[in-house]
């Protein structure tokens, strides 16, 4: 599977690339680099790699595009605390089989009144006060 995704490897899909598949995969990182330069990017599916920190400007470029977002079975434990803060269109945010144990409600408050549907099954999560958004 892919383990890397050249800076450039969207050039010339800027306008144009609104679903995109990388699932299954050997990523380590999310490409962020590669995937800012999409504008009109609605479906990220990154679903069964090895992701396992989600920088705070991984998502910073997407805030009125992006409507999907799939990290399903990664290695994910902790989420950025700015991470999903312009995310202004997100509509199904899916965080299944990851490593969380605490999901902050100041990281979900920016995005939780567009959400529909939130997935965060299988993960070792402490139920305390914190999980209150959901």
């Amino acid at each position: 599977g892919i383990s890397y995704i050249d800076p450039d490897a969207f050039v010339g899909l800027e306008e144009n690339l609104q679903y995109l598949r990388l699932g299954d995969n050997n990523l380590h990182m999310i490409p962020s680099d590669a995937l800012r330069k999409l504008h009109r990017l609605r479906h990220l599916d990154l679903r069964s790699n090895n992701i396992s920190i989600i920088p705070e400007d991984a998502f910073a470029s997407y805030g009125d595009s992006i409507t999907f977002l799939n990290l399903q079975k990664n290695d994910i434990k902790t989420l950025p605390t700015l991470g999903f803060d312009n995310l202004n269109s997100l509509e199904t945010l899916n965080l299944q089989n990851n490593k969380l144990v605490h999901i902050p409600e100041e990281i979900m408050e920016p995005i939780v009144d567009t959400l529909r549907v939130v997935d965060i099954m299988d993960n070792p999560l402490v139920c305390d006060c914190e999980l209150r958004w959901y």
